[in-house]
C-alpha cells in the first residue's frame, strides 16, 4: 500500500485525544502519528477536562506502561514510572526545555500544575539517541497553554472537593494579525489527608497543599516564513509531610513542635525562533531556562532549613529537511546545570554538548527509521547511543514495527558530589531496549500492542559495605503493553494493560513495579451532557518482602455545557472506597496512605 495513502486515510480519522494526527516528541519535530515508530500517547486539554485529576502523576498513571509511587497527599513527591524505570531515567520536557532536579536528577511533577497545560506527549521506548541523558524509559513532554487564534477569550474558573480542596484561576487569550497572547494565573489548596502510618506526635495530622501558578505564551509572526516564540510557566508550592527523627543512626521521637514542609519553586522559560526555509526545509533554535528551587524545613528552627537550587542554561538549534519520502535532521542541545545549596557539594556546576542526527525513509510498504548522538560532558566525558527501526505495512491499515536501541543515565549531583555519600567514579547507567509492535489505525481509532525488553547496567545504588554511590547492580526488564482506543458514535472507549517483569541481576524483583496493570474508560455524548466511568487497577506491587496489595478503583464523572466553552463538572474518584496502598518505606516500617473516596465540583466560564 502506498505509505501517502496510510498516512493520509488516517489523518481523516476523527479528532481523538489518543489519536492526534500530529506528534512532536518522538522525532523531535512534528510528523503524522502514522510516519513514527515509537509507542505515543497524547493526552489534550479536552482529556484533561474529562479526567478532572487534580495532579500530574495521577493523570499519567492512567496511561499504558506507566505507574505511580506517591508519598501520600496531594503535593507529595511522586516517582513516575515508565516501562518499569524511574523518574530519573526519564526525560521530562516543558515546551522543549528540561524540568529536573540537579541534586536528585528526578522531576517535582506535583511542582507541575495542570491547570496550566494543553497537551502532553509521552513517548515510551529508548531517546537518549535524540535526547541525550536519561532517554532509557522515554520521554514527557509537557506543552503549555498557547494562544488561541480563532478567537479572543477571557475565562475563569473554580473547583471544591473533599479535604477541602479548591481551586480559583482565570486566564486570557488575545490576537492580533500578527501577534498572538495567552495568560493564565491559577491558586490551589488543600487541606490533605494524613499521609503517613507513622504514630509519632508531629506525623499525625493533616498533610496540607498549597500553589501559585501561571503561565504565559506569546507568538509574533516577524514575517509569512519566521515566528518567535516566548512560553512561561511558573508555580510556587507549599507542601507538609511526615517524616521520623533521628539522632545520629538513632531513630527518636518526633518533637510535637514539628511541622515537616516543603518549598518548591519550579519556573521554566523559552524564546524560540522558527523560519521555513521553503516548503520542505525548517530550520527551528530554542534558548531556555529552567529553574527548580526546594527548600526542607521542619517548621521549627530555620537555622535546620536545607536548599536546593537547581538553574540550568539549554540552547538548541535543529535543521530538517524532507525530500519525497526521505526526511532527515541535524541538530545541536548545549546544557549547562548549576546546584546551589545549604550542602557544600564538591562540585556545582556542569556542561553538556549533544550532537544528533535522524533520517526516516520509506519504499513502498517498508519503512526504516534510525537516529544518532553524541554526548560530551564535563561530569562524566562522552556517549554515543543510536536508534534503529524498522516498519512494514501487511494490510492496508494493519503495521509492524521493530525498534533497538542504546540508552543512558547520568549520575545526579547527589550520587557524585554529595558530602559522605557521592563518588565521583560512579559511571553513568546504560542501556539496551528491543521492541516488536503489532499496531493499525482504524476509521475512529486505534490499537497497538508491543513486546519490550530493556537491559540496563552500571546501576546506581548505595554500596552496603561502605554506605555510599556506586555502580552496583544491572536490571532486566520485560512487557507487554496492549493501547486500543475506539470512537463509535457517540462513544469513546479506551483501554490498557501492561504486563511487567522487572528483576536485578539477582533475578529478584524490582520495588513498587506492579506486575500487571490496567485501565479502562468509557464516555458518552448526549447532547450538551458528558458522561463518564473508568476503571484503574494494578496487581503484584511489592517494596522487598511486602506485598502492597491489589485494587480496582472506579471513577464516574460528567460535564455539562451550556455555552461555548462554558462547563459545570463533576467527579468521584474511588467510588467503592477502596483502602490500598502503593508504597511502603522499611526504613520507618510505614505505610503511605491513599485518599479514599473523594469528589470534586468544577465550574469555568468564557466571557
Amino acid at each position: 500500500m502506498n505509505r501517502f495513502m496510510f498516512t493520509a486515510s488516517v489523518l481523516l480519522l476523527p479528532t481523538m485525544a489518543v489519536a492526534e494526527d500530529v506528534v512532536i516528541t518522538a522525532n523531535r519535530y512534528a510528523v503524522p502519528i502514522t510516519q513514527t515508530q515509537s509507542a505515543v500517547t497524547v493526552l489534550t486539554e479536552e482529556d484533561l477536562k474529562h479526567f478532572q485529576d487534580s495532579d500530574l502523576g495521577t493523570l499519567l498513571s492512567r496511561l499504558s506502561g506507566v505507574s505511580l509511587v506517591s508519598t501520600g497527599s496531594l503535593g507529595s513527591t511522586s516517582n513516575v514510572l515508565l516501562r518499569g524505570t524511574t523518574s530519573s531515567q526519564v526525560v521530562v520536557l516543558i515546551d522543549g526545555v528540561p524540568q529536573v532536579s540537579a541534586s536528585t536528577g528526578q522531576t517535582s511533577f506535583a511542582g507541575i500544575s495542570l491547570s496550566n497545560i494543553e497537551r502532553i506527549e509521552v513517548v515510551r521506548g529508548p531517546v537518549s539517541s535524540l535526547y541525550g541523558a536519561n532517554g532509557i524509559g522515554g520521554v514527557i513532554q509537557v506543552f503549555t497553554k498557547s494562544p488561541d487564534a480563532s478567537q479572543d477569550d477571557i475565562y475563569v474558573s473554580g473547583s471544591y472537593g473533599s479535604h477541602n480542596y479548591h481551586k480559583l484561576g482565570a486566564g486570557f487569550d488575545f490576537s492580533t494579525e500578527k501577534t498572538r497572547a495567552a495568560a493564565d494565573i491559577f491558586y490551589t489548596g488543600t487541606d490533605g489527608f494524613d499521609s503517613t502510618t507513622l504514630e509519632s506526635d508531629s506525623n499525625k495530622d493533616e498533610d496540607g497543599f498549597n500553589q501559585f501558578s501561571g503561565n504565559l505564551s506569546v507568538d509574533t509572526r516577524i514575517s509569512d516564513d519566521l515566528l518567535l516564540g516566548i512560553n512561561h510557566v511558573q508555580s510556587s508550592s507549599t507542601a507538609d509531610y511526615d517524616s521520623a527523627c533521628y539522632a545520629g543512626f538513632t531513630r527518636i521521637p518526633c518533637s510535637s513542635d514539628i511541622d515537616w514542609q516543603t518549598q518548591t519553586d519550579l519556573s521554566n522559560s523559552s524564546l524560540s525562533l522558527d523560519y521555513d526555509v521553503s516548503s520542505n526545509t525548517h530550520l527551528s533554535s530554542r534558548l531556555g531556562r529552567y529553574v527548580d528551587d526546594s527548600v526542607n524545613s521542619d517548621g521549627d528552627d530555620s537555622a535546620n532549613d536545607t536548599q536546593f537550587k537547581t538553574t540550568g542554561y539549554t540552547a538548541t538549534a535543529l535543521a530538517e529537511r524532507t525530500i519525497g519520502d526521505v526526511s532527515a535532521a541535524v541538530g545541536i542541545d548545549v546544557d549547562t546545570v548549576e546546584l546551589e545549596s545549604t550542602t557544600d557539594y564538591d562540585e556545582t556546576e556542569r556542561t553538556n554538548t549533544g550532537v544528533f542526527a535522524s533520517l526516516s525513509t520509506y519504499a513502498g510498504d517498508l519503512g526504516l527509521q534510525g537516529s544518532l548522538r553524541f554526548d560530551n560532558n564535563s561530569a562524566y566525558d562522552t556517549y554515543t547511543t543510536g536508534t534503529l527501526g524498522t516498519s512494514y505495512l501487511i494490510t492496508d491499515t494493519l503495521e509492524i514495527v521493530g525498534t533497538a536501541g542504546t540508552a543512558f543515565r547520568a549520575p545526579s549531583f547527589n550520587e557524585l558530589y554529595f558530602p559522605n555519600y557521592g563518588d565521583e567514579n560512579v559511571e553513568p547507567e546504560e542501556s539496551r531496549s528491543f521492541e516488536l509492535a503489532l499496531r493499525q489505525f482504524t476509521q475512529g481509532g486505534e490499537w497497538r500492542v508491543s513486546g519490550y525488553r530493556i537491559d540496563t547496567t552500571n546501576l546506581i545504588g548505595s554500596d552496603p559495605n561502605t554506605f555510599t554511590a556506586a555502580n552496583i547492580d544491572e536490571a532486566r526488564i520485560l512487557g507487554l503493553e496492549l493501547d486500543f482506543a475506539q470512537q463509535i458514535g457517540a462513544f469513546d472507549l479506551r483501554f490498557n494493560t501492561t504486563l511487567t517483569d522487572a528483576r536485578d541481576g539477582d533475578d529478584e524483583r524490582l520495588n513498587n513495579r506492579p506486575e500487571w496493570t490496567a485501565f479502562a474508560a468509557l464516555a458518552y455524548q448526549y447532547g450538551q451532557w458528558l458522561f463518564n466511568t473508568d476503571l484503574q487497577s494494578e496487581t503484584g506491587r511489592i517494596n522487598g518482602d511486602v506485598a502492597l496489595g491489589d485494587y480496582a478503583i472506579l471513577g464516574l464523572g460528567t460535564r455539562y455545557q451550556w455555552s461555548e466553552g462554558s462547563t459545570l463538572s463533576a467527579r468521584v474518584d474511588n467510588v467503592l472506597d477502596e483502602d490500598y496502598v502503593t508504597n511502603y518505606d522499611s526504613f520507618t516500617d510505614s505505610y503511605y496512605n491513599t485518599s479514599g473516596r473523594t469528589f470534586k465540583v468544577s465550574a469555568e466560564y468564557h466571557f
